[in-house]
This record gives C-alpha cells, sequence and structure tokens, in this order.
C-alpha cells in the first residue's frame, strides 16, 4: 500500500494544460507584453535584412555582419548580464528599462530615413544596442517568470510564452513583409518600436509579483557570480550537454536565417511579402510545438519526448536547401515549419528543467549563462554564413546548416534527462 499511495499520486504531478498559466493576472500582463514585443521584434528581423539589400543595397557580407550585429551582445555582455539581474532589486523594472530604451533606440531609424541619413552603419548600432536590450530583456523574464507563476504553472506558462513567440512569427513576419514592401522597411521598424512601448506598459502593470529569496544575502561581485553560474551549468550533467546541443543548433540556425533571405529574394525572385509569408509557415510549426509539448509530456514523459521528436524531425531539415520555383519551394516551406516545431518542443522542456532545478538566488546568473552559450552562437553563425557564402555562395550556406542543425541534438539526447519521464523537485 504504501508504494502504491505515490504511484497514485504521481501522475497529478504532470504540468496543467498550457492555458491553465493564463488564470494568473500577473502572468496575463506578461503573456501580452511578450506577445507584442515578439511580434514587433519579428517584424524588425525581417526588416534587417531587406532594408540593407532592398534599399542600402548591402552586400551578403554586409548582411551577414548586420546579422551578427543582432547578436553579438549575447557575447559581449552575456554573462555579466545575468549577475546585474541577479543584484537588480526587482526584475520587473528591469525588463521595463529595457523595452523603454528599445523604443528609443528603434525609433531613430523611420526619423533617420524620413531626412535622409540612413546608413548601414546606423543599422548595424540600432542592431547591436537592441541586441543589449534583448540579453537583459531575456535573463530578466526567464528569472521573473518561476517567482510569478510558482512550479506548478512552470511548463504551462513556458508553453504559453513560447506559444506567444511562435503566433508572433507567424503575424510579424507576414505583416513584417508587407509592411516593408507597402510603407518601407524604416516605418515597419518604427512599428516594432511601439511594440516596445506597449509591452513596457503591460509590465508596469503587473502588481503581484512574489517576494524573492534571500538565499544569498548582499550583492555578489561580478567575477564571483559569473563563476557561480558558469559552475552549475557545467556541473549539472543535463544544463552541460543542453548547453552544447542549443548552442550547435543556434549556430547552424543563424546561418540559415542569415542567408535564407538572400536565397529566397535573389534566386528564388519571392518579392519581400513572399518572404515575410514565407518566414511566417515557420511560426505554424512553431505553435504547434506549443500547443501539444504539455499533453505530449503527459503523455510519454519528459525525456522520451525530448529525444523523440528530434530523431523523427531532424532528417527533414536536409528539404530547407532545395527551396526554388514551385513545388520545391513548399516541400522547404515544410521542412522549415518541421524544424520550428522540434526547437519549440525543446526549448520547452530545457527551459522548464533549467528553472525547475536551478536555486531563485542563481537563477539570473544560470539564465545569462546558457543565454550566452545559446545566443552567443548566433553572431558567429552569421559570421560563418557569410564566409561559406562569399566563397561558395548562399545555397551551400544552406546546406551546411541543414547538415548541422540535423545532427545537434545529440548531445542532450545522451544526457540522463533522456530517461526522465518528470523533472526533478525544485531545490529548497
Amino acid at each position: 500500500m504504501t508504494k502504491a499511495s505515490p504511484d497514485r499520486v504521481e501522475p497529478a504531478a504532470p504540468p496543467p494544460p498550457p492555458s491553465s498559466a493564463l488564470r494568473l493576472p500577473g502572468f496575463r500582463l506578461l503573456f501580452t507584453a511578450a506577445l507584442v514585443n515578439n511580434t514587433g521584434g519579428e517584424i524588425t528581423l525581417l526588416a534587417y535584412p531587406l532594408v540593407a539589400v532592398v534599399l542600402l543595397h548591402a552586400t551578403v557580407g554586409q548582411v551577414g555582419l548586420l546579422a551578427a550585429a543582432g547578436t553579438l551582445a549575447f557575447l559581449v555582455i552575456g554573462l555579466p548580464a545575468g549577475v546585474w539581474v541577479d543584484r537588480a532589486a526587482e526584475r520587473r523594472r528591469v525588463l521595463i528599462a529595457a523595452d523603454l530604451t528599445r523604443f528609443v533606440l528603434l525609433a531613430s531609424v523611420p526619423v533617420a530615413w524620413w531626412l535622409g541619413r540612413l546608413s548601414l552603419a546606423q543599422l548595424v548600432a540600432v542592431a547591436f544596442l537592441t541586441g543589449c536590450c534583448r540579453v537583459f530583456f531575456d535573463v530578466a523574464a526567464q528569472s521573473y517568470l518561476p517567482g510569478l507563476v510558482g512550479p506548478r504553472d512552470l511548463v504551462s506558462a513556458n508553453a504559453a510564452l513560447t506559444g506567444a513567440n511562435s503566433g508572433s512569427q507567424i503575424v510579424g513576419r507576414a505583416l513584417g513583409g508587407f509592411l516593408i514592401q507597402g510603407l518601407t522597411g524604416p516605418v515597419a521598424m518604427g512599428v516594432n518600436a511601439l511594440t516596445a512601448l506597449w509591452s513596457a506598459g503591460c509590465v508596469l502593470l503587473i502588481r503581484d509579483d512574489r517576494p524573492r529569496s534571500t538565499a544569498t544575502p548582499g550583492p555578489v561581485p561580478l567575477r564571483q557570480g559569473i563563476r557561480e553560474g558558469l559552475r552549475h551549468v557545467v556541473r549539472d550533467p543535463v544544463l552541460r550537454p543542453a548547453a552544447i546541443s542549443s548552442g550547435l543548433g543556434n549556430l547552424f540556425i543563424s546561418i540559415n536565417v542569415t542567408m535564407l533571405p538572400v536565397v529566397l529574394i535573389r534566386d528564388v525572385g519571392l518579392s519581400e511579402g513572399g518572404v515575410g509569408l514565407f518566414f511566417s509557415v515557420a511560426g505554424v510549426g512553431s505553435v504547434l510545438g506549443a500547443v501539444f509539448t504539455p499533453s505530449l509530456i503527459r503523455r510519454f514523459g519528459y525525456g522520451r519526448v525530448l529525444w523523440l521528436s528530434a530523431a523523427l524531425c531532424a532528417p527533414l531539415y536536409l528539404l530547407l536547401p532545395l527551396a526554388d520555383h514551385g513545388g520545391r519551394l513548399v516541400v522547404a516551406a515544410g521542412a522549415f515549419l518541421v524544424m520550428n516545431l522540434r526547437n519549440m518542443i525543446g526549448n520547452i522542456i530545457l527551459v522548464s528543467y533549467r528553472q525547475r532545478v536551478t536555486p531563485d538566488h542563481l537563477l539570473g546568473r544560470v539564465n545569462a549563462t546558457m543565454r550566452f552559450a545559446l545566443w552567443g552562437m548566433l553572431p558567429i553563425g552569421s559570421g560563418l554564413s557569410a564566409l561559406i557564402a562569399g566563397l561558395s555562395g548562399a545555397r551551400a550556406a544552406l546546406w551546411v546548416a541543414a547538415f548541422g542543425t540535423a545532427l545537434a541534438w545529440i548531445p542532450v539526447a545522451l544526457s540522463p534527462l533522456s530517461t526522465m519521464r518528470e523533472l526533478p523537485p525544485a531545490p529548497c
């Protein structure tokens, strides 16, 4: 009987449906902020290369440089940002400050364009500085979420937020393509400035922040804080291979998304709106991943969903570089959809694991360490994309990205997480 009782209780432990966290007023505001912010971000993500190519007549190498600038901040300030976020009296204020700064930076682009002074140098500077804002926002948001929703709703909240991100991919990329085509790229970036302001207002209205743990009294010195975050990731048997897999995945995804617009415009002949529609198809896969991941976890367990989804989806990534006219474009779009579906499944599981096993006082540092390892690979990938494209063409870069992405999941699939049905209990 003593064994039967825990076995009966255990099935109730899996996370609730994705909509359950939305019953919390504070989380609904954070969800809205993420939705509008990510939608604006997707518009600008598409606007950067299209403004560079269409308005400023940038070369392939300059497009790669611009893409690298947008993610370079994760390498430059990624690790210190975690320590600074953990020092902050209230992580919500970090979110608001990041949004307001991003508003000012993005608004400068349409102003400069209207004055006839927009240049590639300004685009690169805005991309880098808004990337710095994103570092602080992302680290603070992932560290803020567990205290806002509690352990029971953590997977549900992550699924809802990633679903919001996926929905923004569909809406933002399609809307961005047509905004750029109809109103020009600088105006589209001005729309993103307004979404950053909207996001700041939503976060400002959150009033139910829970008290933070005081496990580590007083501010932690910068170097010590960085070491503590790195040590926690390196010593954890799941976080370490997760950082390797996700970092490699982001490296090859960066190559992919940097050169894909170039191939679609110059080789396939799509318009800006067509490129936006192609990228929005990928968001459908992300939405499907966000919607079905909690149910799949409840039925099959965390580990099995993680490795089985990767094994089934990875071979299809090799269809993406086939993008061309007619049916091959449809096949490539399908491969892009599957790639984003699998990425969303892995993201929900790995972020939930990280937030579950990390003590509150280390969350900022650990999240920043993982962001450094993951997102720090993006500028490297952008630079590699420019190098490969310069030597062998943009489509060759897509082939390198396809093979790399198809193999990147292997390290985390060999970790202890692959055998876990449930996540470990949260630390006391």
